[in-house]
């Protein structure tokens, strides 16, 4: 079986394990530098993303950097997230493009960065295919669908 990671901050994991899913996030085709982001009317639900989706990679290791985890507040790179990898997941390159992009902005997204390795899932990935949740820093697992012996 081949498997894909999603990132994210220990913050974020109290509700992803209430959820049991990962919800959908801004999918980058926007331009936010152009437009305002109003966080709060977000995470109110007010505020609707263009083509919202979950971000995955085929880098079990990440670098922050590369994978465009980095943040002046969260470390997302702290909790890994194992995701059975599902025929309907694109390629973030081609469903970008495939989702008209602005090639300049595109540029910008991937700069220095591995975008080679980035998927997308343009559904909320439920815990039926995630196959382990873990803490990179500490070691704890939070959730693995492999029964303990």
């Amino acid at each position: 079986m081949a498997y894909l990671y999603h990132y994210t901050a220990l913050e974020h994991l109290r509700s992803i394990m209430e959820d049991k899913k990962l919800r959908l996030s801004e999918s980058n085709l926007t331009d936010w530098s152009k437009h305002t982001f109003d966080v709060q009317a977000y995470n109110e639900g007010r505020l609707k993303l263009y083509k919202p989706v979950v971000w995955m990679t085929t880098e079990k290791e990440p670098d922050a950097k590369a994978l465009g985890l980095t943040s002046s507040v969260l470390d997302k790179s702290v909790i890994r997230i194992t995701i059975k990898k599902r025929p309907y997941f694109k390629k973030w390159r081609d469903w970008s493009r495939k989702n008209n992009i602005n090639k300049e902005w595109a540029k910008v997204v991937e700069k220095d960065r591995n975008a080679n390795t980035w998927w997308i899932s343009e559904l909320p990935v439920s815990q039926g295919d995630i196959v382990m949740i873990e803490n990179r820093i500490t070691g704890e697992v939070y959730y693995s669908d492999t029964p303990k012996e």
